[in-house]
């Protein structure tokens, strides 16, 4: 596969001349290693029926199913297809939505289901599907800003469990969910199967206190990191393109969708992991990061 870096920042990669309903198994075996590596990958101008965008992600790895069926679009035969959620402002005949996040305001950094460690599927899908063009979402890359840090922060930060969880208009006022905090606390460096380097989880939105830490420490800690991982060299912008199919990996970056005018725009969203993508013996312990 031809691959460059992502236009206007240093990481990341586009993946030219390619279409994913054309791949084979093995190739797309490969479109997730790259995910894997790179935390994101573009590819453009990409024509694809929904059933070919749920065998793309099951050839990577499982898929999460959701039961929001008046959010999944419908196959030929009116069956709701559940791997698949609608992003998008647009509403039913009756005047439920469509689909999630049907605000114009900004949708603020966040990652996957953060609070749900062992549940939580790490790449997610994005594929554009009409009523796109002129609208943004950003990337920041945690994991590269954690490797910029001093060896003695990056020791201290390894032994921080973070207290991630929802509250309503922390990030979105999407108001299906419930509040909550997932007081085990999980690990914000981690390592990853299939990965030499460790990786910062840092959804700071979602993210509501440290184990074992003050408030004062913890917010000290917080707002570093937080300025830290904003910087303009940690962050690709996509503007996006009907067409475009986005994967981001979802432990070591955090995204943002900007203002927009989304009653008439419309996104495929899948939730999926990388079991395809690693040994037996990563598999036996593929959520147990240090």
């Amino acid at each position: 596969m031809k691959t460059t870096t992502l236009s206007s920042c240093s990481w990341g990669v586009e993946i030219h001349d390619q279409q994913i309903g054309r791949m084979t198994d093995q190739d797309l075996l490969h479109l997730g290693k790259l995910v894997l590596e790179n935390q994101v990958v573009l590819l453009r101008n990409q024509q694809l029926t929904a059933e070919q965008e749920v065998h793309a992600c099951y050839k990577i790895g499982d898929v999460e199913r959701v039961t929001a069926f008046q959010r999944c679009p419908q196959n030929s035969s009116g069956d709701f297809i559940a791997e698949i959620q609608r992003v998008t402002g647009m509403k039913h005949t009756d005047g439920t939505a469509m689909g999630l996040f049907g605000h114009d305001h900004d949708l603020d950094w966040h990652a996957n289901r953060p609070s749900a460690e062992m549940e939580r599927k790490p790449l997610i899908w994005l594929r554009s599907v009409f009523g796109t063009k002129g609208t943004r979402t950003s990337w920041a890359n945690c994991t590269r800003a954690y490797h910029d840090l001093p060896p003695d922060l990056q020791y201290e930060l390894t032994a921080l469990d973070g207290i991630f969880g929802f509250e309503p208009n922390s990030y979105t006022t999407w108001n299906e969910w419930k509040p909550h905090r997932n007081m085990q606390g999980i690990k914000i460096v981690r390592s990853v199967p299939g990965l030499a380097e460790k990786v910062l989880f840092f959804p700071f939105l979602q993210l509501f206190g440290f184990k074992n830490k003050t408030e004062a420490e913890f917010q000290k800690i917080y707002q570093l990191l937080k300025s830290h991982i904003l910087q303009d060299k940690y962050i690709y912008h996509h503007d996006w393109q009907d067409g475009d199919v986005l994967i981001s990996e979802q432990w070591g970056t955090i995204h943002k969708r900007w203002e927009c005018d989304v009653s008439h725009r419309m996104l495929h969203r899948i939730s999926f992991g990388w079991d395809n993508l690693i040994g037996a013996s990563e598999k036996k312990t593929k959520e147990r990061f240090l």
